[in-house]
């Protein structure tokens, strides 16, 4: 028999999200939870009813996407949808990079031949590669007192390196520390700031020269003042005490800056909508851009930059209210000449809440806003609805690593204190566990708070449930579900109706899910629990697998799982 009582360890091992679509049994989770954005509404709105108790329980239930990538949004939903899998990466330990930025969602910056996760652990892969390695950070020379001025955390990254900027005991003095893709110590560099001054932007071209954007306090209005590095951060020189550009970003994935070579660049601008350098920032010309028209003198503003090449992409919106409709400004000539496109129909973002994009090229974005990740392959023409999550409230960070490569950067869902880092190497079909971050919790408590989860919903027509209790057939499914995906025998310790147990841990997390894919759904499906040999799981813990089954005409197909 199973013990009496999973222990922390167990879970943390055990809640980790699967669901894949193989012969009997299956995981048919492409069609993830068919109300989407309206189920997620729905746990805001009752968070203080019964879903507060679910939450104090599990915390985190999950990681739900919902597909329609390569399609324009103004087409009809398929009826069938690509398999989406979650997997995850091995697990690492390092020293945090600081006390009040280890739990949120790490920036991701890719470059022509790296990848690279700035969290904990900070780590690194050649670009589209399956490994990841962890790059070890000193720890700060002092530790940071926090507060509303302190330096906050920034990273970059350029062909073979990588900065990380952060705050020290020294206001005045942050640290930067550079390290590179092949290996060896990491460099730490003093920064020293003017007068009340935060770096609000970094950016890098190659391993040496970089620029940095300092909001200083000296002036009235606030100044911005641009250095700039021909050494890797080492030092710094003054390229413009009163750069006409904006110190930062409403956008958290979104820099100022954006250079192509060490003396041409771009940035957000404060008199023009850009600003245009040929002289390494030191001196720079006002660039006109095309804005959306609409009712009113609606306020207009762009939120980020980013250029490769010839092709300079810019990001914004019109504001009305609470609300902001994107726009997207594209020059494929290095800003002779320029077109704006639209964001995806019918989307308007939220202007209380961080919305995030990026370009990769003059073709290939992202644009992230809330639990939703959008994506268009011909530049702003067409976008497509590339996935929706749940487990995840807001998507902080984006890229794009190549051809159908995405990475994600989120907030737990509901304001946990928890992060989690996804990546899909075929264009939102699969999408992989590559980092996560959660406070710790007491030994004896009985969750944890880790993101993990995926619960689907069946995406063939359902058939009568075989008779029995448990049905015919069922635990046969499920035992070799865990043979063929999980590896391993396993032993059946649960066997429910979806909706029959509700004050336990699992019954609960699908008592509430399940609902998602309608009354029938929830009528016919069934769940099995299971474990493994003890001890065979990660860190000695014995493996677990909570699976959601529905009944087609070809057998029992698993459609939502817990590991």
């Amino acid at each position: 028999m199973p013990p009496d009582r999973v222990g922390r360890d167990d879970l943390e091992h055990a809640l980790e999200a699967l669901a894949s679509e193989t012969s009997v049994p299956t995981v048919d989770a492409a069609s993830l939870i068919a109300r989407g954005r309206r189920r997620i509404h729905q746990r805001r709105a009752v968070f203080v009813g019964v879903v507060v108790a679910l939450v104090a329980a599990v915390a985190s239930v999950g990681v739900v996407s919902h597909q329609q990538h390569h399609t324009a949004l103004s087409t009809p939903t398929p009826t069938t949808r690509a398999t989406v899998t979650t997997t995850s990466a091995p697990p690492t330990t390092s020293t945090p990079l600081t006390d009040t930025a280890r739990y949120d969602p790490p920036p991701i910056e890719v470059t022509a031949s790296e990848t690279w996760i700035c969290g904990d652990p900070f780590q690194v892969s050649a670009s589209g590669g399956p490994l990841w390695n962890e790059v070890r950070i000193p720890a700060p020379t002092t530790k940071s007192t926090g507060g509303e001025f302190a330096q906050p955390t920034l990273c970059t990254a350029a062909p073979g390196a990588a900065w990380l900027l952060r705050a020290t005991g020294n206001p005045r003095q942050p640290e930067l520390v550079r390290v590179r893709a092949g290996g060896g110590p990491a460099d730490v560099f003093p920064f020293d700031l003017p007068p009340a001054g935060i770096v609000e932007s970094i950016a890098f071209i190659d391993p040496s020269v970089g620029w940095a954007v300092i909001e200083s306090g000296r002036g009235d209005p606030v100044d911005t003042v641009l250095y700039g590095t021909d050494d890797g951060g080492k030092s710094w020189g003054l390229r413009n005490g009163h750069a006409p550009i904006w110190p930062g970003s409403v956008d958290p994935g979104a820099g100022t800056l954006a250079f192509v070579t060490a003396a041409d660049g771009w940035a957000l601008g404060v008199n023009a909508p850009l600003e245009q350098t040929h002289d390494g920032g030191t001196t720079w010309q006002p660039v006109t851009v095309p804005e959306p028209v609409g009712p009113g003198d609606l306020p207009v503003f762009l939120t980020g930059v980013f250029a490769y090449g010839n092709n300079v992409v810019a990001w914004g919106g019109q504001s009305g209210g609470m609300l902001f409709v994107p726009f997207f400004d594209v020059s494929t000539d290095r800003g002779r000449t320029w077109t704006m496109r639209s964001g995806p129909n019918h989307v308007e973002l939220a202007g209380t809440a961080p919305s995030t994009f990026v370009a990769a090229d003059g073709d290939h974005w992202l644009l992230g806003t809330g639990n939703q990740l959008y994506a268009t392959d011909d530049g702003g023409r067409t976008w497509a609805l590339r996935a929706e999550f749940a487990g995840i409230d807001r998507i902080q960070h984006v890229a794009i690593g190549g051809p159908a490569i995405d990475y994600v950067s989120a907030d737990g869902a509901l304001g946990t204190p928890s992060s989690v880092v996804l990546s899909t190497t075929d264009a939102g079909s699969t999408w992989t566990l590559q980092n996560s971050a959660a406070p710790p919790l007491a030994k004896d408590a009985p969750f944890v708070n880790f993101p993990g989860g995926i619960i689907g919903c069946p995406t063939q027509p359902l058939t009568p449930v075989p008779a029995g209790n448990p049905p015919a057939g069922l635990e046969a499914a499920a035992l070799a579900y865990v043979r063929n995906v999980r590896h391993y025998d396993g032993t059946v310790s649960e066997v429910y109706r979806v909706g029959t147990r509700t004050n336990e841990t699992y019954a609960s997390i699908f008592a509430f899910h399940v609902p998602s894919c309608g009354q029938q759904v929830v009528d016919t499906s069934w769940v099995v629990e299971l474990y493994g040999p003890a001890g065979s799981g990660g860190g000695g813990s014995t493996p677990q697998a909570q699976i959601v089954f529905a009944h087609y005409a070809d057998g029992w197909h698993a459609f939502g799982a817990y590991h």
